[in-house]
């Protein structure tokens, strides 16, 4: 029982990091002038989602591509 919950537990942060990254990737295309960040996002879903890397880390790099945007621009 313990495993299945803490099973639940990492769908459950999984699916709300990539609520998190859809919510970003939306804010960078309303500022339009999409460049690569929109695919970067999509590798780190990708990623989050095949197991390489987990939810803090997609998050953390999700993240990143948004904060280097803003700088960017």
């Amino acid at each position: 029982m313990k495993a299945e919950s803490i099973q639940e537990n990492s769908k459950e942060s999984i699916g709300q990091a990539i609520m998190e990254i859809e919510a970003i990737k939306q804010r960078i295309q309303v500022t339009g002038s999409v460049d690569s960040e929109i695919n970067l996002l999509n590798e780190i879903i990708l990623n989050l989602k095949n197991g390489e890397i987990d939810s803090e880390e997609a998050l953390r790099r999700a993240r990143g591509v948004e904060v280097g945007r803003q700088d960017y621009h």
